[in-house]
């Protein structure tokens, strides 16, 4: 059975569960990540929460995906992550970041319902990281329909079906859904993934649910050198003398364990080797 580690999504308040990325699915992603194409970026994103969690990603919260993601970084590919800024390069820890954001969050209620006539509307944090206009973000940010008896679940519709009963509703309900994405974007302004660090020239970055800079993030937390990937791809097959199926089921992070304990080995025996090189070494008296 596969290990799975469980997390709680913090605006859900769900438990799920997500297997660790391997190092066949970062490839993949690194793939997909070279691109500008920040639509297949997301459906990739999506993809990764479906194949690990086996949960819906379009039933999701765009804060919850960014969190999950960012746990699955932490733990697949290290907590710490050095940034580029100005004068220097600042270290920052994924964990520390994932739980701020909880922490600055939860007390946070970005839910919110009215009803026009005999139709009521919820509405929520957006499913997605882009739209690429007011209409899609309008969109996203719908979370139910219901008109009576009858519940729409905005994620559970095809895209025909969901315009189609979007475009039904009151003109007056889109004043309605565009002043509580005001509203939760205004909760949010304040908040910052990262905190600005004048000292190094670190800028602060914003939580913004809505703009897509969240998915920009995740971007260059996930990106890497495909250069890189090769070359560890080599070390572990040719210095461990593993199978490319054995390393293709690996971490990332488990891969550069065993390459760090074996060149922390080579460089052991090449010491050993040197000392006994040196005049009184063994190899010295023996001769």
């Amino acid at each position: 059975m596969q290990f799975k580690i469980p997390y709680d999504l913090p605006v859900a308040r769900k438990r799920v569960a997500y297997a660790e990325i391997t190092n066949a699915m970062h490839f993949a992603m690194l793939k997909h990540l070279a691109t500008e194409n920040l639509e297949l970026i997301e459906r990739m994103f999506d993809d990764l929460i479906a194949e690990t969690t086996g949960e819906d990603p379009n039933a999701m919260f765009v804060l919850d995906k960014f969190c999950l993601l960012m746990d699955m970084r932490s733990i697949a590919m290290g907590d710490r992550v050095e940034l580029r800024a100005q004068h220097a390069r600042a270290a920052i820890m994924l964990s520390s970041i994932i739980n701020a954001l909880i922490q600055s969050t939860q007390n946070m209620c970005f839910e919110h319902s009215f009803s026009i006539d005999d139709v009521c509307i919820i509405t929520h944090m957006p499913r997605k990281f882009i739209a690429e206009d007011a209409e899609q973000l309008i969109n996203n940010s719908i979370y139910m329909i219901q008109h009576g008896d009858d519940k729409h679940m905005m994620h559970a519709m095809s895209a025909q079906d969901r315009n189609a009963l979007i475009n039904s509703l009151p003109a007056q309900a889109t004043q309605q859904i565009t002043d509580h994405i005001k509203l939760n974007k205004h909760m949010t302004s304040s908040i910052n993934i990262i905190q600005a660090n004048a000292q190094v020239g670190l800028d602060a970055f914003p939580l913004d649910v809505y703009d897509g800079s969240m998915l920009l993030f995740l971007k260059s937390m996930f990106q890497e050198d495909l250069m890189n990937f090769y070359e560890m791809h080599y070390n572990i097959i040719k210095k461990l003398e593993l199978t490319n199926d054995h390393f293709m089921s690996m971490t990332p992070n488990e891969s550069r364990i065993f390459v760090n304990l074996h060149n922390k080995d080579m460089k052991k025996q090449q010491e050993e080797q040197d000392k006994q090189q040196q005049p009184g070494g063994r190899n010295s008296r023996s001769r």
